[in-house]
């Protein structure tokens, strides 16, 4: 199959040969600004180790009152991001390891449009944005079923806080939690870039489905179609799976 990736009968082969040194330089561009950039006292950052050793984490103001919620998000995201509890390059280092198997899942079949718009989107996710490395690629995989769209949802929104979710243990009055997403001054407020791109990459996904992949999804993960696809280019049922981006 190797041999195969690197065959040059036609034009267009050169095309499929070129994705071996863009993910190539892709990924070690990432790794770099990941070490080099300064990111780990970035506002978007710096508090990650605080948050995940102490889930909805909250200050108290002159007043007495909650002035701050870090990470303000479901029970699942702060099961995935448990490393970031040992600092910073533990963290990325282990969201690394995930980057390099979501990268060779979105190059794998694709067209360049769809690589091009994966790979721009992957590098602000991962070294600017790492908070939401997990929500962004749950959205990518939506282009395969719908229903990974509304799960990044149930993955971002801190539903555990809602009145009928919220354990007895929970530390404090859980209707703070919303107030906070609602008019918190460090999110929406001092981050539009971020929640523009989010709902971007949210809509073009769950459209790209609706619109193109649809009627060829088998409906389950990605790795299931990327299995068959590696071994022979068709689903379980004999029928051609190529990609259609």
């Amino acid at each position: 199959m190797l041999a195969e990736f690197f065959n040059l009968d036609q034009p267009k082969d050169l095309f499929r040969i070129l994705k071996l040194p863009a993910f190539l330089s892709l990924e070690a561009g990432k790794y770099v600004m990941m070490l080099f950039c300064g990111c780990q006292i970035n506002e978007l950052n710096n508090w990650m180790s605080q948050a995940i050793r102490t889930p909805y984490y909250w200050r108290i103001g002159g007043l007495g009152q909650p002035t701050f919620v870090a990470g303000p998000y479901s029970p699942i995201w702060y099961l995935v991001n448990q490393p970031a509890q040992w600092g910073y390059f533990v963290w990325m280092h282990y969201l690394f390891a995930f980057d390099i198997a979501f990268t060779i899942l979105n190059y794998w079949g694709h067209r360049w449009p769809f690589i091009i718009f994966y790979s721009a989107n992957s590098i602000y996710f991962y070294d600017t944005n790492p908070i939401d490395f997990f929500l962004f690629n749950m959205m990518m995989v939506a282009i395969y079923n719908w229903k990974w769209s509304l799960f990044s949802i149930v993955f971002k929104i801190p539903w555990i806080t809602l009145p009928f979710m919220t354990p007895r243990w929970f530390p404090f009055p859980p209707e703070y939690v919303w107030n906070f997403v609602l008019n918190d001054p460090y999110a929406w407020h001092e981050s539009p870039l971020r929640w523009t791109q989010i709902g971007a990459v949210w809509l073009t996904t769950l459209i790209t489905y609706l619109v193109v992949y649809r009627k060829h999804s088998i409906g389950t993960i990605p790795l299931y179609r990327l299995w068959y696809r590696i071994r022979d280019g068709k689903k379980p049922d004999g029928k051609d799976d190529r990609r259609h981006l």
